[in-house]
């Protein structure tokens, strides 16, 4: 309840693992209800550290990855290797762990890298084939972010729709109603 858009992706995640087989724990607050095969390592809401997780990581754990950067107290000997995935811009001379990874190409020029692994979603929750007619055009391509944001640059996926001579089906929040009906119809 009242989480965002990088909690739904990191259940996503969670929810593939778990459909190949891998034994999938999530850090959340105490009370987070996770599908069912995908554990939870309840954190108390008075510590909202990295820092505190240390200490309860379950033995045998192979990998822990972080969907912000970690303090810098995680890093010590005896804890599995990690990796963090950085989701947002950094701030001018923020410095980021050297296993980062960030969301799109661009994303990872932007902060002087090269790693990057785009979000998966699961189209599952998105009723895309009743809500998107995706029945009557799949070959429309999906545009599937906020799309009030300029960085998501939804004006250049429809340019590109237009000059393809394709319909863009256009998903996710904060859609302006004028731009529905354009790209929609």
């Amino acid at each position: 309840k009242d989480y965002g858009g990088v909690e739904r992706v990191v259940l996503w995640l969670a929810e593939g693992l778990r459909d190949f087989g891998h034994s999938v724990t999530i850090g959340a607050l105490e009370g987070s209800e996770l599908p069912s095969g995908v554990d939870l390592l309840p954190i108390p809401v008075s510590e909202r550290s990295a820092e505190g997780l240390v200490s309860r990581i379950p033995p045998g754990t192979e990998i822990v990855h972080f969907q912000a950067p970690p303090e810098s107290g995680y890093f010590r000997d005896g804890v599995p290797p990690s990796i963090t995935t950085i989701h947002g811009n950094g701030k001018p001379g923020e410095a980021f762990p050297k296993n980062a990874v960030f969301l799109s190409r661009n994303h990872a020029e932007r902060h002087r890298r090269r790693t990057f692994v785009h979000n998966g979603a699961n189209p599952g929750e998105f009723g895309l084939a009743k809500d998107l007619g995706v029945e009557k055009r799949a070959d429309s391509p999906l545009f599937l972010s906020k799309t009030t944001l300029r960085t998501k640059n939804l004006s250049g996926a429809l340019e590109i729709a237009a000059r393809s001579g394709m319909k863009l089906a256009v998903a996710g929040g904060n859609r302006p109603i004028g731009l529905r009906l354009r790209t929609l119809l």
